[in-house]
């Protein structure tokens, strides 16, 4: 039984770390995707 709590802790602490990076990748791309696709479509769709 230990030994699976320690696997499963050890690919949560590898995840976190991953989160980090994709993080700053996320806010980037998210400003780009709503300012360009998402704010002009969700703006007249929410006004229809």
């Amino acid at each position: 039984m230990p030994t699976e709590t320690n696997e499963e802790i050890k690919p949560i602490a590898t995840v976190p770390p991953v989160t980090t990076e994709a993080a700053p990748h996320l806010p980037e791309r998210k400003g780009l995707d709503p300012d360009g696709n998402h704010e002009p479509m969700d703006e007249p769709a929410k006004v229809g």
